[in-house]
Formats: C-alpha cells, structure tokens, sequence
C-alpha cells in the first residue's frame, strides 16, 4: 500500500506545480483524470495481486498432491495385474 500513497503524493505535488504555472485547460484537465487513475490502479493491484498469486500457488500445490495420488493408483493396478498375470 505504500507504492498508492507515493503515487498519490507525487500525483498530487504535480496538480500543484501544473495549477501554478500558466498551463492550458487540457493540460490541467489531463492530470486531474490521470492522477486519480494512476493510484486507483494501484490500490487494486495491490489488493488482487496477491489474493491471485496465492489462489495459483494452492492450484498448483493441489495440482502436485492429485499427480502423486494419480502415481500411486496406477502403481496398484499394474501391482495388480502383474500379480494376476503371473497366476496364469
């Protein structure tokens, strides 16, 4: 949360420097829809980035759990068939 708030204090210094100088209307009109963007963008990457970072990793932890029970299924069945092949 910190990267916001240094996005929104640099954001807001320039509102000052820009409203200080003689600067056209677009110009002022430009910063004041950017600023605001720049930092709620960056209040929501910082709340959803790691909510997804730590969903792909339990994924993936998941992923490896189900792998090695799949591994130890097919290792009984063909335990399995190898001991029923050798009857006959």
């Amino acid at each position: 949360m910190t990267l916001t708030v240094y996005i929104y204090v640099i954001a807001e210094s320039l509102l000052i420097l820009i409203d200080s100088q003689n600067v056209s209307l677009v110009v002022k009109d430009y910063f004041n829809t950017i600023g605001p963007l720049l930092y709620s963008i960056s209040t929501i990457f910082n709340i959803f980035y790691p909510k997804f970072r730590m969903m792909k990793e339990r994924i993936k932890n998941e992923n490896i759990i189900l792998n090695d029970y799949e591994k130890k299924k097919e290792y009984e069945y063909q335990r399995r068939f190898d001991d029923f092949s050798r009857i006959f």
